[in-house]
């Protein structure tokens, strides 16, 4: 007898596989709604600064590089998406009105959410350098920005990244300065600079190591206090604490909280209370570089700090906890140590702690 089964046609099989494409969609978006929409709005917000971005970029072509006639603020400022009717102006908002009439932008585009302020698009601008740099105030699940976020420090000719989270600048990339570096087992209260398992005194040599172009500098607070450049500084501790406020109402958890302020230090802090040094969807889940860490500790990079694990120089003395810990100072002096910002690999709190001086830890300046 003739066998009448056959398999599948090419054709066949394409649309089958079409279909469960389809089907696998509409099961996720029915899953979390909440985070596909807030993605389809973040596409949205991207598409809006670029498109300003570019509306820029071509008024500076037809102007010769003169970017004056835009009176660009040197601080991040939200643009105008409504002029005051009563006074015919922007109050103080930024006015991108020479690129309609230019004919470089059809219109101001807003936030899908709408403005921060009554009359504004929820869309910040400020020249950083020579250069314009636009930001999305509202992002939900990234940060969003456009144009020059560079910074080079000319000391040395390292560029780093910056981003703007809230209303801070902040450098994106722990600091490299490294006038000079000294192994492990030297230290004291002169500023001191380590490079992570170098233990020689060559800076050409430290240089050249993966830590330091990978994870920057470790420095003794007298150091992390003179290095950073010119513009910048070393954030305070109430500085810290406004960054990690500002990541906490950004995750916005519905769960109970943990407090996150500058009058509780260790572990449970600015993450959800789980009743352990853990947590849950917290601050140092957010601050830590895209995919490292572990369980609930497992970075987002959800505001663009990108937080490395960089490990810190102890006073014991030796190098520790490359691949676990990531340590900050802070400018702010406790008694005879200085306070710093902690994440671990498997926990989404943000230790806030105050030690000795001597301590090598990163460093993160901010903007002034």
């Amino acid at each position: 007898m003739k066998n009448i089964h056959r398999g599948f046609t090419l054709i066949e099989l394409l649309i089958v596989i079409g279909i469960i494409a389809i089907l696998a969609s509409a099961i996720i978006i029915a899953i979390n709604p909440g985070q596909q929409f807030a993605q389809a709005r973040d596409a949205t917000r991207q598409g809006h600064i670029n498109s300003i971005n570019k509306a820029i970029l071509s008024y500076m072509i037809s102007h010769y590089g003169d970017l004056s006639g835009l009176n660009l603020p040197s601080t991040p400022t939200e643009i105008c998406g409504v002029i005051n009717p009563s006074s015919n102006e922007c109050d103080n908002l930024v006015d991108l009105t020479p690129l309609i009439e230019g004919g470089h932008l059809s219109a101001v585009p807003t936030d899908p959410s709408g403005g921060v302020l009554t009359n504004g698009t929820g869309y910040r601008i400020f020249t950083y350098g020579s250069d314009p740099a636009i930001h999305a105030s509202n992002s939900e699940t990234r940060t969003i920005q456009a144009g020059n976020w560079s910074f080079t420090d000319t000391r040395d000719g390292n560029t780093y990244k910056t981003v703007l989270i809230g209303d801070q600048l902040w450098m994106a990339e722990n600091l490299k300065y490294l006038p000079s570096v000294v192994g492990s087992a030297t230290g004291g209260t002169d500023p001191y600079y380590y490079v992570y398992g170098y233990q020689g005194t060559s800076v050409s040599e430290a240089k050249a190591t993966d830590n330091y172009n990978n994870h920057g500098v470790l420095y003794n607070y007298p150091a992390a206090m003179i290095s950073c450049p010119t513009g910048w500084h070393l954030p305070t501790d109430t500085q810290w604490n406004t960054l990690e406020q500002y990541v906490v109402s950004v995750i916005n958890s519905s769960n109970t909280q943990y407090p996150c302020s500058t009058s509780e230090a260790g572990w449970r802090r600015c993450a959800d209370d789980t009743g352990t040094d853990v947590g849950a969807n917290g601050a140092g889940q957010a601050l830590k570089q895209l995919g490292i860490g572990s369980g609930v500790g497992l970075g987002t990079d959800l505001v663009g700090f990108t937080g490395k694990l960089s490990g810190y120089r102890s006073t014991a003395p030796d190098f520790r906890y490359f691949g676990a810990y990531g340590v900050w100072w802070s400018s702010t002096p406790s008694s005879g140590n200085a306070w710093y910002r902690h994440l671990y690999s498997s926990y989404s709190t943000v230790r806030r702690y105050a030690y000795n001086r001597g301590l090598g830890l990163s460093v993160r300046c901010l903007r002034d």
